[in-house]
């Protein structure tokens, strides 16, 4: 896996409860790197983040990979 620089990394709480998804996580973190400790969310949370990111959102015309900082968001993932 490439290594990602993000702003953010947020892990849903449903993931937290699944030991294949916390599985999955453990194997990718090292590839992440944030300033900020990982967080873990509710719905809430996820809605406010997810309206949060739409305020700040700049227009993606013209970026560069290395420009963007993006938020990583882990969900559970069911088979």
């Amino acid at each position: 896996m490439l290594p990602i620089r993000a702003r953010g990394v947020f892990i849903k709480q449903e993931a937290t409860r699944d030991p294949k998804a916390m599985a999955r996580i453990e194997r990718m973190m090292p590839f992440i790197h944030c300033d900020r400790e990982p967080v873990v969310l509710g719905d809430a949370g996820l809605a406010e983040l997810i309206e949060a990111e739409q305020l700040n959102s700049m227009p993606r015309h013209g970026r560069k990979a290395e420009q963007v900082e993006p938020v990583v968001l882990f969900n559970q993932y069911l088979y």
